[in-house]
């Protein structure tokens, strides 16, 4: 893995950079590593004094709280507060968008006014996942309202030439990721396990997430930008592979079709056949985009 720090020497790193959710699972790690870089970090939480002296109180459902941030200034900001839900996000539309299009916009836009450069946490979800290895350039067509609202502020942050890099990720596996640990546990304990063979995923580890996101800071780069890795597998595809790495009998998986989600209006947005999308050019030289297998055997770290 390459990190920002080796692959940009004489670049000026910014001195201070601002994490909105930086509790959870992505914005913690990139505390972390930021921290370890010699950045100084504010995290914003829901629940202040997280972070002791370092946090700040934000929260996306409460605009007043963005009056925290009024008159400071942070080099650059990542936006990973977000309901990533997606059954959420289908069940209640207009409360989960207030929350993940008009308030992140909100903030987005008192963060640029004060000299902040963003950092948006989008999602592969903005395509309808029909075509592989989609291309930053492609037209926009999600299916799922989590998808609509993430297409919804890429489109406002690239209009009227707004600065701002928005990152779209795939499917980020932290280390004992327990829906796979949890399936282990089960196999070892001569459990069956049912994967769904009809969803796929182009998984990404933590930590080059991570590394692609400071890389992001420390060069304030505009524009859209793609993670993912190189090919899509089901999760039925990763369960085989996790008892293959484990070296666990795998005769105790047995895959099954995921259930449709239902959206508020009774509608059933389908599976995606193709989650990985095209690398992005610019991150090319500096990454090497991963195969699925790296993924999944970082997931199952301790």
């Amino acid at each position: 893995m390459t990190s920002a720090s080796s692959t940009t020497p004489g670049s000026a790193i910014p001195q201070h950079v601002l994490i909105v959710g930086g509790d959870g699972t992505i914005g913690s790690a990139l505390n972390k590593r930021l921290l370890a870089e010699g950045y100084q970090v504010t995290c914003s939480t829901r629940r202040p004094g997280v972070y002791g002296d370092t946090s700040l109180y934000l929260d996306l459902q409460d605009p007043d709280s963005f009056l925290t941030i009024k008159n400071r200034r942070f080099d650059a900001a990542v936006l990973c507060g977000a309901i990533t839900s997606i059954q959420k996000c289908e069940e209640n539309p207009e409360q989960t968008r207030q929350v993940n299009v008009e308030s992140t916009l909100a903030l987005a836009d008192l963060l640029a006014e004060s000299g902040s450069h963003p950092v948006f946490l989008s999602t592969n979800m903005v395509f309808d996942g029909s075509k592989p290895n989609a291309k930053s350039s492609d037209a926009r067509n999600p299916l799922t309202e989590y998808g609509r609202q993430k297409a919804a502020v890429e489109e406002a942050l690239l209009a009227a030439n707004r600065k701002a890099a928005i990152i779209r990720l795939g499917k980020v596996l932290p280390p004992s990721f327990p829906l796979f640990t949890g399936w282990l546990e089960r196999l070892r304990s001569g459990n069956c396990i049912h994967p769904h063979a009809n969803r796929t995923i182009a998984p990404i580890s933590l930590a080059f997430a991570t590394d692609i996101l400071v890389w992001l800071i420390a060069e304030k780069r505009d524009g859209i930008f793609q993670a993912t890795a190189s090919y899509d597998i089901t999760y039925a595809d990763a369960a085989f592979t996790l008892a293959k790495l484990s070296q666990i009998d795998p005769s105790f998986i047995e895959p099954i079709n995921a259930p449709l989600l239902q959206d508020s209006k009774g509608s059933h947005p389908p599976p995606f056949a193709y989650t990985a999308l095209e690398f992005s050019p610019d991150l090319a030289p500096l990454f090497s985009q991963p195969p699925p297998d790296q993924a999944l055997r970082y997931a199952i770290q301790q």
